[in-house]
């Protein structure tokens, strides 16, 4: 844990213990490179099934991969909150 102080502007009591959960950072961190890898290796995939003209394939990966592109947007999301 890492933790730091600060002064508040308007309050006069004295000071505010902010504490980050660093561990919890990496981890998602770590989540998020991982799946952005699987998502960049499904990429390729839908490059050589157009290659191979197995349309069909490929925008059904396309579709996968939309969603995905949810999933992935949602876990940044959460990381910025926290």
């Amino acid at each position: 844990m890492v933790t730091s102080t600060y002064k508040p502007l308007k309050e006069k009591r004295g000071y505010k213990k902010i504490v980050i959960n660093k561990n919890k950072k990496m981890r998602n961190k770590d989540l998020f490179v991982q799946k952005l890898e699987r998502f960049e290796s499904e990429v390729k995939n839908i490059g050589y099934n157009i290659h191979r003209n197995e349309l069909n394939t490929a925008y059904e990966l396309v579709e996968v991969l939309l969603e995905k592109i949810g999933d992935l947007r949602t876990l940044l999301n959460t990381e910025h909150q926290d």
